[in-house]
């Protein structure tokens, strides 16, 4: 009831809204939680995709130089890139991979096991699709 000498919220209604404020909460939460962690996934599978292209094209220009072995390799430890092949580096935009493995093999095909404190990315030499999974293990997580 509202009268000149005391006006404001009541108690109950006070505690009302706090209750719809709560249910409101339980509900929006867990959904934000579930976006957050699918766009953390697209972006590391984009990376992986990154690398695909930058590996396919490093291919390219060590095929031009001449020479080329029957694998190309590149490391990654702790963000460190090291290759078998001398001046030979992976550029692609993003992220760089913290730690894995790239592969190339003498038909320019790329395969790779890279993976980050959440996720792991797979692909073999024969096929497109790109695997990403929770990560667990370094030894879970290889071509």
């Amino acid at each position: 009831m509202f009268n000149e000498k005391n006006w404001g919220f009541t108690l109950v209604e006070l505690l009302a809204v706090i209750v719809i404020i709560g249910f409101i909460s339980v509900i929006t939460i867990p959904s934000i939680s579930n976006t957050i962690v699918e766009s953390e996934k697209a972006t590391f599978e984009s990376q992986a995709r990154g690398i695909v292209r930058s590996a396919k094209y490093e291919f390219k220009r060590i095929e031009m130089i001449g020479d080329i072995p029957p694998e190309i390799t590149f490391q990654f430890t702790n963000g460190v890139e090291t290759s078998n092949v001398a001046d030979a580096k992976l550029e692609y935009d993003g992220e760089k991979v913290k730690n894995g493995i790239v592969k190339i093999n003498d038909d320019g095909e790329v395969a790779f096991a890279i993976y980050n404190e959440q996720w792991c990315a797979t692909k073999k030499y024969n096929l497109n699709d790109i695997v990403i999974k929770a990560f667990t293990t370094k030894a879970n997580c290889k071509i």
